[in-house]
């Protein structure tokens, strides 16, 4: 949290300054602004926390599970991300996201799980599966551009879905299946809001940033969602662009339904992609 309101502040004191930090921008000109971007990337995540805090709505005892370390699910993976932005003028721009977790594994547990009114013991082989899929759209406001320097504030609208499951036995008895939670973007949109930063040094390489930033409540579902980037694109040809950099996504849901759950995504990792700008 420190680091994001450090990088917002940073951002946003940029834009104060920027007439005067910044060569003198120049006077709008028949300038054809209008250019799009899909980035189709790799986010290979090698920092990892993934908790959840599960209880029947009727008992106050609930149990804390690490999903890596109970379920053994592994410590890195590599997801897919998509990015498209598209700017219609010189000072409007819309922006769409995508990226989705999906974790499974089937382990013999080492210590007696009881969420509800479900209990799974010691010994019990059990299947457990989750996904968490993030859709974003919004539109951004270009508030200084200039020939190197480009910075806007976006405001949009987030989706997102989680779902857990949860089933075992002991030998061929079955204990239970547990659905934990229920897609989020079922109740409604979730509005987002962020800053973005393009700083481009030379004819080829550009420097591009963004914070985001979601905090809501609505009905039985809480919670808050940070996405921050920083990456390097290196333009091949007038098409086609390569790149890279460093990614943090950090998204805390809670919902009640038949079971009050909390839950924690915290990644940390380097993503990759290609770049098609036309």
């Amino acid at each position: 949290m420190r680091r994001l309101r450090t990088l917002l502040l940073v951002v946003l004191a940029l834009g104060f300054f920027s007439p005067w930090v910044f060569a003198e921008d120049e006077p709008e000109e028949a300038k054809d602004y209008r250019y799009g971007t899909i980035r189709l990337a790799a986010f290979w995540v090698g920092q990892i926390d993934n908790t959840m805090v599960a209880r029947s709505a009727s008992i106050p005892v609930g149990i804390f599970i690490d999903l890596s370390r109970d379920f053994a699910l592994s410590d890195s993976f590599t997801v897919p991300r998509g990015m498209f932005s598209y700017r219609f003028s010189r000072r409007h721009q819309v922006n769409v996201g995508y990226f989705q977790v999906s974790r499974d594994n089937q382990v013999v547990l080492e210590r007696t799980i009881e969420i509800g009114e479900s209990e799974f013991p010691i010994g019990a082989q059990v299947n457990f599966s989750s996904d968490t899929r993030v859709y974003k759209a919004a539109y951004t406001w270009l508030f200084y551009d200039s020939d190197k320097v480009v910075l806007g504030a976006s405001f949009g609208l987030n989706i997102v879905d989680f779902g857990a499951r949860l089933t075992g036995g002991v030998g061929v008895e079955p204990i239970g299946e547990i659905e934990i939670g229920e897609s989020t973007g079922k109740t409604a949109p979730l509005p987002v809001v962020g800053l973005r930063l393009a700083f481009r040094p030379t004819r080829r390489l550009s420097l591009i940033a963004a914070a985001d930033i979601l905090v809501f409540e609505y009905g039985k579902y809480g919670g808050t969602y940070q996405d921050n980037y920083a990456m390097l694109d290196w333009r091949l040809s007038k098409i086609f662009s390569i790149g890279g950099g460093v990614n943090s996504l950090d998204l805390e849901l809670e919902f009640e339904e038949d079971i009050v759950a909390s839950v924690r995504h915290r990644y940390r990792g380097v993503i990759g992609f290609v770049g098609f700008h036309f």
